[in-house]
């Protein structure tokens, strides 16, 4: 088995999966919207399918608005459960698997990160408020920024540990509920520049995400609450976008005055 993958794989499950084990019904529950079918069919499956050696066929469930598949495989599901994933609701106290935080391999780190990012994470662009930014950085979402958002205190320490290790500067806070039901938002921000040191170091195999990325890098901006399906017509030049300050590369237009 290929730690490398597998740590992809555990990444993901730590934010969209479920291990199910109730009157002996045991499953592996992964799934996130309907508009990330391309990155299941195209990613998610046939990384499970290699890891766990079983054969898997996406679905989608109707009642929650969301696709993905269900793994019902004793070994899968044991090993899932070994790693240190419990049964039942996980979100507050998942964390992760000790063979990611123990390994001194940063490609091993750096897959759950990116695994755990293409699930539960976001990528989105900024303007700048204020007379002092030009026009541009004034009227464009042009400032990248990467969030990884969880409930879970012990996964928010664990990734933070795991960005130390793999070298990169972040941000985080801690957001507090109002109501007693609700866990507290463990956040962290990668921004500006270093999200480029991400895409070297990390990468993104969630299409829905790095197809954002993807327009930042050709126009200098991406502009927000645009479809998938938008940003492929933006990149194939179907959807005219207005391009950045001819005089400055895309990944030069952060420090543009």
């Amino acid at each position: 088995m290929n730690n490398e993958e597998l740590a992809e794989a555990c990444g993901i499950h730590a934010g969209d999966g479920h291990l199910r084990n109730k009157n002996y019904n045991r499953e592996l529950d992964i799934s996130g919207s309907f508009e990330e079918e391309i990155y299941y069919l195209n990613k998610v499956i046939p990384l499970f399918s290699k890891v766990f050696n079983v054969n898997i066929k996406g679905r989608t469930f109707p009642k929650r608005g969301t696709y993905g598949f269900i793994i019902r495989d004793k070994k899968t599901i044991e090993k899932m459960h070994e790693l240190g994933f419990p049964y039942g609701r996980k979100s507050n106290i998942v964390s992760a698997p000790e063979f990611v935080m123990k390994t001194s391999n940063i490609r091993i780190k750096s897959a759950f990160l990116r695994g755990l990012f293409d699930t539960d994470g976001s990528v989105y662009f900024l303007r700048s408020r204020g007379k002092k930014y030009c026009e541009f950085k004034r009227n464009f979402n042009y400032y990248p920024v990467i969030n990884i958002t969880t409930t879970s205190k012990s996964l928010f320490e664990d990734t933070k540990r795991l960005l130390d290790e793999v070298g990169f500067d972040y941000s985080y806070d801690v957001r507090k509920q109002t109501n007693p039901k609700w866990a507290d938002a463990h956040r962290i921000w990668i921004k500006g520049e270093r999200v480029v040191e991400w895409m070297e170091k990390v990468g993104i195999n969630n299409p829905i995400k790095s197809s954002r990325y993807e327009i930042w890098k050709k126009y200098g901006h991406c502009p927000s609450n645009t479809t998938y399906s938008e940003r492929l017509s933006i990149l194939r030049n179907e959807i005219r976008l207005d391009i950045g300050p001819v005089w400055q590369p895309a990944l030069n237009v952060l420090v543009q005055d």
